[in-house]
């Protein structure tokens, strides 16, 4: 794939402790949206780094999804039919998950993943997208704020539910279970059907730094260097060691100064003091208690329902959503202040880097 869009034209749909497995299973399910809703994301792009990973879709893309969405919660009982969707698929795809899989029932799996994806992303994204204002809208948000928190880690469980497949693949062969976070979807295929043959030595590369692409319906891998410097361009942050300030979406107002601690793991985060100011991906329920201790939360990624924008508020921390390259380009230990309010993070003190 020669031609990708530039830099500026992508956003962060998620990122956090996600296994490349998943997001090999993303990206055709992105652009399956199409068949459900008239509109879906014809490129993404996955970067993945020893178990935390990050998803971006096209903006333009994102923007006519949402405003497809918006457009039909018009419909007096769309939103309600959605969020009950949501809750019941996610009762039924948790129920599946918590069971073994194996050859029989690997296709089923697949299936009950594929009906289920278009209709959490069309809820997480619609909730970015209605317009303030109308007699519905609180009763909407509402609702889904409700479904949003009843399928909240339906898919970092299946994330981890992919990965205990493939770590047992890779048992069964001799390789390192860790590498497991590194298998694509075809070669979890391959294993169901009893023909799974793979280099040790490139799930390494793969699980050190890599990056996969999806161009409406093609797909290409890159690891190593090359991934790295893809990253860097697709961000824009290639070459830039300088910059003043990062700017992203307010979730609740305030400002702090404090240290920068970048944390992907909340499990190795021992090192988090009182008054930090807490930069990740995004956050799940096992970040509540480091919220609880920051001065301000800063992520990658989020919207107005996600778990930073309703935690940070309940806690009323100063939280800057949305950045895009926050946890990339900020150092570990920097001082930096954050203006939440108008979204703004500046550096007040370099380390040496």
């Amino acid at each position: 794939m020669n031609h990708f869009a530039s830099a500026g034209a992508w956003m962060r749909r998620f990122a956090g402790k996600i296994s490349l497995t998943f997001c090999s299973f993303n990206g055709p399910s992105f652009q399956a949206l199409e068949k459900r809703f008239r509109a879906g994301m014809s490129e993404s792009v996955y970067f993945f780094k020893k178990g935390v990973s990050s998803g971006l879709v096209l903006k333009k893309d994102n923007d006519a999804f949402g405003e497809k969405l918006t457009a039909l919660a018009e419909e007096k009982e769309f939103v309600k039919e959605l969020t009950r969707e949501l809750v019941e698929k996610a009762g039924e795809f948790n129920e599946l998950m918590e069971r073994k899989t194996t050859a029989s029932t690997w296709p089923l799996l697949k299936r009950t993943y594929e009906n289920y994806f278009p209709v959490q992303i069309a809820v997480n994204t619609m909730v970015n997208y209605l317009k303030p204002g109308s007699k519905e809208y609180e009763e909407q948000m509402h609702l889904l704020k409700q479904a949003r928190v009843s399928a909240e880690k339906v898919l970092e469980n299946y994330s981890k539910h992919l990965v205990s497949i493939g770590e047992v693949a890779l048992a069964e062969k001799g390789i390192e279970t860790e590498l497991a976070q590194a298998l694509l979807k075809e070669e979890l295929d391959a294993y169901f059907d009893g023909r799974l043959e793979v280099d040790e030595a490139e799930l390494r590369n793969r699980f050190d730094s890599s990056a996969l692409l999806f161009n409406r319906g093609k797909q290409q891998l890159l690891y190593g260097e090359e991934a790295n410097a893809f990253e860097a361009k697709l961000l824009g942050v290639e070459g830039k060691q300088e910059f003043k300030e990062l700017k992203g979406i307010c979730a609740f107002p305030g400002i702090a100064e404090g240290r920068v601690r970048i944390v992907h793991d909340p499990a190795k985060a021992s090192h988090f003091q009182n008054g930090d100011i807490l930069v990740t991906g995004m956050t799940r329920p096992d970040f509540v208690v480091l919220m609880k201790k920051a001065g301000a939360i800063v992520t990658d990624a989020g919207g107005v329902l996600c778990h930073a924008a309703i935690i940070s508020r309940e806690l009323k921390i100063p939280c800057v959503i949305g950045t895009h390259v926050a946890s990339k380009v900020l150092k570990e230990g920097e001082l930096v202040q954050v203006d939440a309010a108008n979204g703004v993070i500046s550096i007040v003190k370099r380390i040496s880097r």
